[in-house]
């Protein structure tokens, strides 16, 4: 019995030893193979996509590096990121989707009824083959940074925001920096949970207030962007006091708030900054509305020019709105 075992063992340690050296020859062969290959071959070319700082081989045809672009509406979130080809004064600029993760023809885009360049769309197509979900994602905070860049740059007398009626009739009513730049929330990740902050401020030009709402959220589906609320945070940036709006889930949420200003050192002057630029577009807009209104007392008489404008401002009708 154990010289049957002895035999299977010296078999079987023949048989890998074979094994192996079959796989070293087959493995050599495979080596000179692909380098009489690459000697002899004249065809094939390299072509590469820059996506941050990552290179991925696309096709063997030519060489191409793209830098990035997002739309430039500091009040848009359409997702377009475009792909531009650099050191070339005329070269390929392939549109992306980031929300839809798919490449856009440019066609598509601009709505021009022409057919789609089969060239330039058998480029695109290969490069979109090539981006991984981590490439994606990359691409992604490329978008959203390009685009806080452009919030924080953003001249509030050059915006033009739809406010309500009621906006106009009740200057109290708070307004979300959200509704105005959907790009604009905070979002960070702590604890291996995804988090989102938004702030909401009073656009009442003259009032003295400095409070701003941070309502938190979190996020229960990555892959469909599903947040849910957690909690609110009423701020004074100027006091740095806060409390929170109800007791629901408040030891995370002040854990949210605490990583919040960690994260973002610089907060306080931000909340400030966002404050003045949503009451400056408030005050644009209101005397907007009030300049094209017909402005009239209750007996059919035109507003004087000496009166107070009612717009709120504090001014004269003839320095405000009755210019």
């Amino acid at each position: 019995m154990l010289k049957i075992v002895k035999d299977m063992f010296s078999i079987s340690k023949k048989k890998k030893e074979e094994n192996i050296k079959r796989l070293e020859e087959q493995t050599q062969a495979e080596y000179e193979q692909s380098i009489s290959k690459e000697s002899t071959k004249e065809e094939s070319l390299t072509e590469e996509t820059s996506v941050g700082s990552h290179k991925k081989t696309v096709s063997e045809e030519m060489h191409i590096e793209f830098s990035y672009s997002a739309c430039t509406d500091p009040m848009c979130d359409c997702g377009i990121l475009y792909l531009k080809e650099v050191d070339k004064e005329n070269g390929l600029i392939i549109p992306l989707n980031i929300h839809d993760k798919r490449v856009i023809s440019p066609e598509e885009l601009y709505n021009t009824g022409e057919e789609p360049d089969a060239e330039i769309q058998a480029i695109a197509k290969k490069i979109e083959g090539h981006f991984s979900e981590e490439d994606w994602q990359e691409m992604r905070e490329i978008y959203t940074e390009q685009k806080i860049e452009q919030i924080d740059q953003v001249n509030p007398n050059e915006v033009s925001y739809g406010f309500t009626i009621k906006d106009f009739e009740d200057e109290g009513l708070m307004t979300s920096y959200l509704d105005i730049f959907p790009c604009s929330p905070f979002t960070f990740e702590l604890n291996d949970k995804q988090y989102l902050v938004t702030d909401t401020y009073c656009k009442n030009d003259i009032c003295e207030c400095r409070e701003v709402h941070l309502s938190i959220f979190n996020f229960v589906d990555l892959t469909e962007d599903t947040v849910k609320e957690i909690n609110t945070y009423e701020y004074d940036y100027k006091l740095k006091i806060g409390s929170f709006t109800s007791s629901i889930k408040e030891e995370e949420a002040q854990k949210v708030i605490d990583n919040l200003f960690l994260e973002f050192p610089n907060l306080d002057k931000t909340l400030a900054k966002r404050n003045r630029v949503v009451r400056r577009i408030f005050k644009k807009a209101k005397k907007d509305y009030w300049s094209t209104k017909n402005i009239s007392n209750p007996e059919g008489k035109s507003i004087s020019r000496n009166a107070p404008c009612p717009c709120g401002s504090g001014k004269k009708y003839k320095r405000c709105c009755g210019k």
